[in-house]
């Protein structure tokens, strides 16, 4: 008898498997339509439903991933209406970095809001970074900001087809 499992249960999502399902080219490109990111979230969506996540304390929502989680929200809210669909090519493109994970900045506030020495802050960073796994905060975070820019396009109504 098979046994079939729709969620890959116990098992982390890599930070690679979700940048692998997706073409970056396309999203740095900022040339998308309204259809295409609509794709590209269903299919971000569809990848982080087919794991399990737990609890990290070494991610950190230091001063680059904040910047970015508020730039979404100010594209989207702040910017000129007249552009809707670029505000939305640049919120993907900030979820998208956000994604990535590439650096971090300004340890230094983070630290002082966890009341955390620097040093130690620093290390939680490069220890969750080296791991390349995506917690449950994380995650969490993520898909906050796939709902901001689903919530913007489904109010605005702009055509997916």
């Amino acid at each position: 008898m098979f046994k079939i499992r729709f969620k890959n249960s116990g098992n982390p999502l890599y930070r690679k498997t979700l940048l692998d399902s997706v073409d970056s080219r396309q999203i740095w490109s900022k040339e998308l339509s309204i259809s295409d990111i609509t794709d590209i979230i269903k299919k971000i969506e569809e990848i982080i439903s087919l794991y399990d996540y737990k609890y990290d304390k070494k991610f950190v929502m230091e001063g680059r991933r904040n910047s970015l989680k508020r730039s979404i929200h100010e594209w989207l809210n702040n910017s000129n209406n007249n552009l809707y669909e670029d505000n939305i090519r640049e919120a993907l493109f900030n979820l998208w970095e956000f994604v990535n994970d590439e650096y971090d900045s300004n340890l230094d506030i983070a630290a002082s809001e966890l009341n955390i020495p620097l040093k130690k802050v620093i290390k939680m960073c490069d220890d969750y970074r080296k791991q390349g796994i995506i917690s449950l905060q994380e995650k969490d975070v993520i898909i906050g900001m796939i709902e901001e820019i689903k919530k913007y396009i489904d109010e605005r109504k702009i055509d997916n087809e």
